[in-house]
């Protein structure tokens, strides 16, 4: 849960900095949500800004 929790954040800041990559960090966020928090897993795929990013992968 943290390690997801902090890739969340970082994947989230990456939307606003150019610095931060956003894909890679909501990837690892997703595969760590899966198994320990399936509320978490499904906000990130039901959220606007960024079921985008990692809907492309989970198909």
């Amino acid at each position: 849960m943290i390690i997801g929790s902090v890739s969340l954040l970082v994947g989230s800041l990456g939307i606003i900095l150019p610095l931060f990559p956003t894909t890679p960090f909501l990837l690892l966020s997703i595969a760590c949500f899966m198994g320990s928090s399936n509320k978490l897993y499904s906000f990130i795929l039901k959220n606007r800004y960024l079921a985008p990013y990692v809907k492309d992968y989970m198909s």
